[in-house]
């Protein structure tokens, strides 16, 4: 779902907790629309997505393709928590994938890449978030925004927002 904030495009991509989830990947971050998971996938932070790399609307493909930074956002809504980074877009993207979406540290380019020189990967995820995260009823939501707002204010406008 795309919400506009003073004219910004905020996209929400809601996927599911996993048991298997390990998030240990050193240098990605990953959602997938795949209801499950082995424990070989270290980079997936989300199972079930209702969106993969193809589905982002044409604002957040705008953003995306720019050089300049991008605010993500891990929020957890049944837990209020999140946590937050900022990677970067790049106008090489082609995000076509139907399945993924990944975020990456690396300059790396495939059609599940969304955003490149992350700040974080799922690694750096702090613990009591990957520990949510295993829990198959955990709720997750990958926000990807312009960052001239506060993560604070894109998870209030979310919050009084709730659809």
């Amino acid at each position: 779902m795309v919400r506009l904030l003073d004219g910004t495009p905020i996209e929400i991509i809601n996927a599911k907790g996993h048991p298997n989830i390990r998030a240990t990947h050193k240098t990605t971050m990953e959602i997938t629309r795949d209801p499950e998971l082995t424990p070989r996938g270290d980079c997936i932070i989300g199972v079930k997505a209702d969106k993969a790399a193809k589905d982002l609307s044409p604002q957040t493909l705008n953003l995306i393709k720019t050089p300049a930074p991008i605010l993500i956002i891990i929020y957890l809504p049944q837990h209020d928590t999140y946590d937050h980074f900022y990677a970067h877009g790049n106008p090489n993207l082609n995000p076509t994938h139907p399945a993924s979406i990944v975020i990456r540290k690396s300059t790396y380019i495939d059609p599940r890449t969304i955003a490149t020189q992350s700040q974080k990967a799922a690694n750096d995820l702090p613990q009591h978030i990957k520990n949510h995260l295993k829990n198959p009823d955990t709720h997750i939501q990958l926000i990807i925004t312009h960052p001239n707002q506060t993560p604070q204010q894109v998870i209030q406008l979310i919050k009084n927002n709730k659809t």
